[in-house]
């Protein structure tokens, strides 16, 4: 009976230095967004945007919506308004 030899060093190789690749490919793609929200903020509009009370950083195609989202209408004057993490 005859014993076949298979190397599969060569194929491990490059399968792993493919998945690697795309690892770092998916990786890099991603941007991060922060969003830094003051503890206490003076709101001067009637409503209260994310971008109102808060300093968003990353790409700026998100970032520029994400500043727009509507949390509401602001207080009365002297008056205060909490609005919770969640």
């Amino acid at each position: 009976m005859r014993k076949i030899r298979i190397n599969f060093f060569w194929p491990i190789v490059v399968f792993a230095f493919a998945v690697l690749l795309f690892g770092f490919v998916s990786v890099s793609g991603q941007t991060r967004i922060t969003v830094h929200v003051s503890p206490e903020t003076i709101i001067e509009n009637d409503r209260i945007s994310l971008g109102s009370i808060s300093t968003i950083s990353g790409e700026s195609n998100s970032s520029a919506r994400l500043k727009l989202i509507s949390l509401g209408y602001a207080p009365h004057v002297g008056m205060t308004r909490e609005i919770s993490r969640g």
